[in-house]
């Protein structure tokens, strides 16, 4: 069954953003992954202009579609047909974040981001390329870079309040006890009393790995923070290249400035100028060196007569 540009859309724009809706939408796109260029080409398109909620369900319907994918070997087919537009779709958001409060669409955009690096959903350097367009840098024609330093602060700020949180709970952890040899001998004295501490004991399991889980992916922002900041030292330095490219050259242009103004000084004490009239002191030339010492009439006559006798003799 080919599916047209509008069956497509009309089915893409009625996702929202609960489970159901993410699911039902995610099976249906791999029930027609044959039409998946189409489907691919009408996602990103009516990304470009839908709200901050809609971009938010299409962003778990794609994610929703790459995992299916990879669990079940479609990765090929589904997983290299979304692939390029992960990239655009998020240069987008961050196109918009100036006109627009979407921190919504940035959150769900770094958690998907960080599950496609614990699940290996796309390889390191693709990942490289989506969180380059999320922080906003990207390579110009040029050979430079663009960088969004406020996109930095929001990284930096985040991941310090991720510390935070991270140094309570070690704080919880080193003052807990997790010795449960003793208690089982004081609580366990019946059945009710033994499921319930076996309950507290499981809880406590999965608040513990709940902690570890948190922590890992505190650590993947924390490397991925610094492969930001790396970005930002490389944009920052070229920066300083440039300014100190336009420095050397208005200085170069200071000294000469400094240097014709000299000049000036020295030509208004001596009152000489170049290209001037001589001085009024000047020596007059002698009477040999003066072609006019005869007036400037027998001159023209002389150069007259001499120039007329050349013209006949020529015409002889």
């Amino acid at each position: 069954m080919v599916l047209s540009p509008e069956i497509i859309e009309r089915r893409l724009r009625a996702v929202d953003q609960t489970s159901e809706s993410i699911q039902t939408t995610s099976m249906w796109i791999m029930h027609h992954k044959d039409s998946i260029a189409e489907i691919v080409k009408v996602w990103i398109e009516l990304f470009k202009t839908a709200s901050d909620s809609l971009q938010i369900a299409l962003f778990y319907v794609a994610n929703d579609v790459c995992q299916k994918a990879k669990k079940r070997g479609d990765a090929a087919i589904l997983l290299n047909a979304f692939a390029p537009h992960w990239t655009s779709a998020i240069s987008v958001v961050k196109s918009l974040s100036s006109s627009r409060e979407n921190g919504g669409v940035i959150k769900a955009i770094e958690r998907i981001l960080d599950i496609f690096d614990e699940r290996q959903v796309y390889s390191k350097s693709q990942l490289d390329d989506m969180r380059s367009a999320l922080i906003g840098v990207n390579e110009t024609e040029e050979g430079g870079f663009e960088f969004d330093t406020d996109v930095l602060a929001k990284f930096i700020e985040a991941y310090h309040k991720g510390e935070m949180v991270m140094e309570r709970a070690r704080g919880i952890l080193a003052r807990s006890d997790f010795n449960f040899k003793d208690k089982i001998k004081s609580r366990m004295k019946d059945r009710q009393g033994g499921e319930k501490f076996l309950e507290e004991i499981e809880m406590a399991q999965k608040k513990l790995e709940n902690f570890l889980s948190t922590l890992s992916k505190h650590k993947t922002r924390g490397t991925h923070l610094m492969e930001i900041l790396d970005a930002g030292k490389r944009f920052f330095t070229l920066q300083l290249r440039d300014v100190i490219v336009v420095e050397d050259a208005y200085q170069k242009f200071s000294s000469g400035i400094d240097a014709v103004r000299l000049e000036l000084e020295e030509m208004l004490k001596t009152n000489i100028y170049p290209g001037a009239s001589p001085p009024r002191d000047a020596p007059s030339p002698t009477p040999n060196e003066d072609p006019f010492q005869d007036g400037v009439e027998t001159v023209f006559e002389r150069n007259y007569f001499f120039l007329n006798a050349k013209l006949k003799d020529d015409n002889w």
